[in-house]
């Protein structure tokens, strides 16, 4: 009676999206070892730090997804995607992140004919830097793009 009731409530298939979408199904912490830091795509527009925005929930949500495949493919030596072909690959990413790059150089109407964006991992302190008081993350920058506005 138990096991079924249990089975009822933890078991179907929106508690099963529900833990695999926020990550509460997996047995592992935040700070665990192998679980990768978020990444972030950030830019500079006339000395002004831009990044992306969005309208609603579900394109906040595709974005994270992305800039998670991204994160994988920049940090992870051993990535898994599904291109197997490497100069593919980085192509493929490449262009990613290049359109990341222009919707959000377009999305803040930058009007400098050239600028950076970078896409930034957060860096959080070892417990040792913890516990000797160091408490802040910073940006550790993996790759960077310069965008330059072609005359029309």
């Amino acid at each position: 009676m138990i096991n079924k009731i249990n089975s009822a409530m933890f078991f179907n298939r929106p508690a099963s999206y529900y833990g695999k979408f926020t990550g509460t199904s997996a047995g592992y912490g935040f700070f665990a070892p192998n679980i990768k830091s978020g990444g972030i795509i950030l830019g500079d527009c006339d000395g002004n730090k831009i990044g992306a925005s969005f309208e609603n929930f579900e394109s906040m949500m595709r974005f994270s997804v992305l800039a998670t495949r991204v994160t994988d493919y920049l940090i992870n030596t051993a990535d898994k995607s599904e291109i197997a072909d490497k100069p593919i690959k980085e192509k493929y990413y490449d262009l990613v992140f290049k359109s990341i790059a222009v919707k959000i150089y377009n999305q803040n109407q930058c009007m400098k004919d050239t600028s950076y964006l970078s896409y930034n991992i957060f860096e959080f302190p070892t417990l040792a830097a913890y516990r000797h008081g160091y408490r802040n993350y910073h940006l550790r920058k993996i790759k960077e793009i310069q965008l330059v506005k072609q005359p029309q």
